[in-house]
């Protein structure tokens, strides 16, 4: 290719107009077509300032040589490629059904947990409903992923951050955090609300405060969750990609911890009749879940 021709391709991956360049290298708009027109040459000087300010090499403005672009201008192409032509109501329509079908069973498991505590009495109704739980959250798991691979894999709806603008962003990290910091306070008050009435010598039962705290655990992973995903609408690709990874890595790693936790209280009660004492191993898992849902929900 031609310097002009080369000259017209940069100005324009830039943004700029004819007027914009020349107000940036200090020479006049006509100056900047009679180069693009090549009916004029620029000067040695005037070379060296527009390979600065695009980031190339003189050889590549003068032959095209497309090998002779600097690193920082490839990346800067990089980026003009991510393009979206989803709808932004429709990106923002899908991130929410996905949230609510990761959340919401999360918050179903840990709450039929609680449930099984207050009915103590009734070990075989409590492990029923909490198994019926497990078996009902497992297929919303599985829509919820086969959802999103199946919109957000689509090459127009790839890099759908680039819809929102910086402001926007701002705004979401802004809400992200303060929903973080919510939940995580509402998780420290269920912590304190289990050890002040743990020293009251005049609660008769402990089971209905370990309950209420495991709901209380329930609605906060729940906002985590849904705050997180909701936030990587406003992240880049690669931060995108590790938040989901943190998101499958915090559900493995809680629904890791909510089984051992069932089974070993099933054995507690079942094999050593220790049904009620044996709560104590739910707020354990509470706790851990609790801490690592924090975690990952700091973690970008």
């Amino acid at each position: 290719m031609s310097f002009g021709t080369n000259l017209y391709e940069l100005r324009k991956q830039k943004g700029l107009s004819q007027e914009q360049l020349a107000l940036e290298i200090g020479v006049s708009r006509q100056t900047i077509y009679a180069w693009e027109s090549e009916t004029a040459s620029p000067s040695i000087e005037n070379l060296k300032s527009l390979s600065s300010f695009f980031s190339c090499t003189t050889d590549y403005l003068i032959s095209g040589n497309k090998e002779e672009l600097s690193q920082e201008n490839n990346e800067e192409k990089e980026e003009i490629k991510r393009t979206c032509r989803a709808d932004k109501k429709e990106v923002d329509r899908r991130l929410k059904i996905h949230a609510l079908l990761i959340a919401l069973p999360t918050m179903l498991i840990i709450s039929s947990v609680a449930v099984l505590l207050l009915m103590v009495e009734r070990p075989i109704i409590g492990t029923v409903i909490i198994l019926s739980s497990v078996v009902i959250s497992v297929p919303f798991y599985v829509i919820a992923g086969t959802m999103y691979n199946s919109f957000f894999s689509q090459e127009e709806n790839k890099y759908f951050q680039v819809l929102y603008s910086e402001e926007e962003k701002k705004r979401g990290d802004m809400r992200n955090s303060i929903a973080v910091a919510i939940s995580v306070s509402f998780m420290l008050i269920g912590v304190i609300l289990v050890v002040v009435l743990s020293t009251i010598n005049t609660v008769p039962s402990s089971t209905w405060y370990i309950s209420t705290f495991l709901f209380m655990i329930a609605i906060s992973v729940f906002c985590l969750i849904f705050s997180g995903i909701m936030h990587s609408r406003f992240r880049t690709s690669d931060e995108t990609y590790m938040d989901q990874k943190s998101v499958k890595l915090n559900g493995t790693i809680n629904s890791i911890i909510w089984m051992l936790a069932i089974c070993g209280y099933l054995v507690m009660g079942f094999v050593f009749s220790l049904w009620h004492p044996g709560w104590i191993i739910f707020v354990v898992a509470a706790f851990l879940s609790g801490i690592i849902s924090s975690i990952l929900g700091f973690k970008k």
